[in-house]
């Protein structure tokens, strides 16, 4: 004889399958919810090869403005365009 107050027989089955249905919809609204922010974050970065460019292009400037080939005011130049990218 069944009761309500016990989960026997199919019960248990489906009080696993409620919870398992429970956790698959919030896998899926957390997958959406990450889905969108690095849609709409997608170009704000920049690219790594620009990043290692833009730096490769700062370390030679410094170098050239400690090496006195280029002036203070060449090098802020350099550092202020290159920034801009």
């Amino acid at each position: 004889m069944m009761t309500y107050g016990n989960i026997s027989g199919f019960g248990i089955l489906i009080a696993i399958a409620c919870v398992l249905a429970f956790l698959v919809l919030v896998a899926a609204v957390i997958a959406l919810v990450v889905w969108l922010v690095r849609r709409n974050n997608k170009g704000t970065l920049p690219a790594p090869e620009q990043v290692s460019a833009n730096q490769a292009a700062l370390n030679i400037a410094q170098e050239r403005y400690a090496r006195g080939e280029i002036t203070r005011e060449q090098y802020q130049q350099i550092v202020a365009d290159l920034s801009q990218k």
